[in-house]
């Protein structure tokens, strides 16, 4: 059996495709983080907000995670939803976290 090639068409435009850097730029912009509200990350993300912020004990009581999971999730927050997040070492007491910014667009209220 034999095959033949199709001949472009003199008046066939070829189509174009977008740079990669604008496709790029169009899927940061359609992936913005969520928070579902009355989970236990809106929970997480609540305590952190407060103008005082939250231990690592007080986050394990108020969701029931392990303390070595709630170790991370201050990092992972910042990874995940692009938060920035400071800790801050009391003497003789728990280190206290509490979000500084990258809140907006993020309905925690």
């Amino acid at each position: 059996m034999k095959t033949t090639k199709k001949q472009p068409t003199k008046n066939a435009t070829p189509k174009k495709k977008a740079p990669a850097r604008k496709q790029a730029v169009k899927k940061q912009e359609a992936k913005k983080p969520t928070v579902r509200k009355d989970t236990k990350q809106h929970t997480i993300l609540k305590m952190l907000a407060r103008k005082t912020g939250a231990t690592i004990q007080q986050l394990h009581e108020a969701t029931g995670w392990k303390i070595t999971t709630l170790r991370g999730t201050p990092g992972a927050l910042k990874i995940k939803l692009g938060l920035d997040i400071e800790s801050e070492k009391r003497d003789g007491k728990d280190t206290v976290y509490r979000i500084k910014g990258g809140l907006k667009g993020l309905d925690i209220a």
